[in-house]
């Protein structure tokens, strides 16, 4: 009953109710842990692994290439980032392109403090991901 009631006070109208804004891999729904924000905002941060053959996020195979597909989506448009011969090298194109989205979002963001934040963890987890990558 908090919970919702907290929600009725929120500015939830075309708005998500986002979980792991605030604190990344977060799994409880409470006030303190959620925001509601813009789509655009919630899909942004979404950083995870689909069922796509134990591939990282952002890397598929392209069987008629023969290539690993590098692609991320912003603002509602499937960005290709190339092919690559290892999922290394996609995967760290990926990266790339995923930092520079949160990056410019987080600088962008101006409404609630705990989001601007947020975006700051959820971008430096990316860089940290993305320099592990370059010292392989």
């Amino acid at each position: 009953m908090a919970f919702r009631s907290w929600i009725e006070h929120q500015p939830w109208q075309g708005n998500e109710l986002d979980k792991d804004i605030i604190v990344p891999g977060n799994k409880v729904y409470g006030p303190g842990t959620c925001v509601f924000v813009s789509r655009e905002v919630n899909q942004i941060l979404t950083h995870k692994r689909r069922n796509n053959g134990g591939l990282p996020p952002g890397v598929s195979w392209h069987e008629e290439r023969r290539k690993f597909r590098a692609q991320c989506t912003s603002k509602g448009k499937v960005h290709s980032l190339g092919r690559y011969s290892t999922v290394t090298d996609a995967y760290t194109a990926y990266l790339v392109f995923k930092t520079e989205i949160v990056r410019q979002h987080a600088n962008d963001y101006t409404q609630q403090l705990g989001v601007i934040v947020g975006m700051q963890r959820h971008l430096i987890l990316l860089e940290a991901e993305l320099e592990a990558l370059c010292l392989l």
